[in-house]
């Protein structure tokens, strides 16, 4: 059996399979990222403060709210808004679902996890939560016209790219795991999007 340590994977996983080379370039682009971060530790704090604290969570998900529901048009009936709340928390739950059963189908361990450690259950890295359900949000949004000029549409990129990117400089992703993140997040929110479309149109 392979070394899990050394192929970053749990034993059997999709993580073991793929080549050498790739996992040497995203392993060399985490360290770059890390090493850059290190030089601004004052900065990795806010970072590590802003994507992971409960408190600015928090506040972010008020701010969410407080948009989406202005995001309507004001015309709509406020139990329309209400919907689409309720509609957006289901999908970035199944957003989050779909994430963590990724990351044990890619098997594939975070840069600081010591696999052989009985007191640290092996932490799944591939893709991350934080940039697949950002990127959902964002989808969605975007694909049911809540992002109404250009700058809302490059406060939510420029959003998405700070939470996203932020996750390999605390060294906590791969940069592997971020692209695979907003890739799955920003399919799923326009297939979230395209269904909520639907079913304006048919009401």
């Amino acid at each position: 059996m392979k070394d899990p340590l050394e192929t970053r994977s749990l034993p059997g996983r999709i993580w073991e399979t793929v080549p050498e080379s790739i996992k040497d370039v995203d392993q060399a682009l985490q360290e770059s990222f890390v090493s850059i971060g290190s030089r601004f530790p004052e900065f990795l704090k806010t970072i590590k403060f802003l994507t992971e604290s409960p408190w600015s969570i928090a506040t972010f998900l008020v701010v969410l709210i407080f948009f989406l529901l202005k995001g309507l048009r004001s015309e709509a009936p406020l139990r329309l808004r209400l919907y689409f709340l309720l509609y957006s928390g289901t999908w970035l739950g199944l957003s989050d679902l779909m994430s963590s059963q990724l990351k044990i189908l890619f098997g594939r361990l975070k840069p600081h996890v010591d696999f052989y450690n009985p007191n640290y259950l092996p932490a799944l890295s591939l893709p991350s939560n934080h940039s697949f359900n950002s990127a959902m949000l964002f989808a969605l949004a975007l694909g049911t016209g809540k992002l109404r000029s250009k700058g809302a549409i490059i406060a939510g990129f420029l959003l998405c790219f700070f939470i996203g990117s932020s996750r390999v400089f605390v060294g906590q992703h791969y940069p592997i795991d971020i692209f695979a993140g907003w890739t799955f997040g920003f399919l799923l929110g326009l297939v979230a999007a395209r269904i909520w479309r639907h079913v304006l149109n048919e009401r």
